[in-house]
């Protein structure tokens, strides 16, 4: 459940990337903050995915290079995203998209994938 989550997030995150990059294209303050507005949709359904992926048995350790990428990913939207409340640097948004779907993306191909239940072994029919 986690990858899907993951991949959705990635799809918002290149979304805001594009809509951040029309916005400063066609200057358009409009564009560029809807753009922050799905950056932080994004944030949302990526903090969403990584609570299911640390909820699974076992959970995968921070140490595990694509948990430590797509959380690194995650922080550093986080950190824009505040940044831009306080300052309205809402075109940085062009930077920060494309990174962190570049970040979850490359995360999402690397999850493991969970495998089904067997029950081989247990006894029962």
């Amino acid at each position: 459940m986690a990858a899907p989550l993951h991949q959705l997030s990635a799809g918002l995150y290149l979304g805001a990337g594009l809509l951040a990059w029309a916005g400063m294209a066609l200057r358009s303050g409009r564009l560029t903050r809807a753009s922050v507005g799905v950056l932080a949709a994004g944030a949302a359904l990526h903090l969403a995915a990584l609570a299911v992926l640390h909820r699974a048995e076992p959970p995968p350790p921070l140490t595990d290079p694509a948990a430590a990428l797509s959380f690194m990913a995650w922080i550093g939207t986080l950190a824009f995203l505040v940044l831009e409340r306080r300052a309205r640097l809402a075109g940085g948004a062009v930077l920060v998209a494309p990174m962190a779907f570049v970040g979850v993306f490359a995360a999402a191909l690397r999850m493991p994938a969970v495998e089904p239940a067997t029950f081989a072994g247990s006894g029962s029919w």
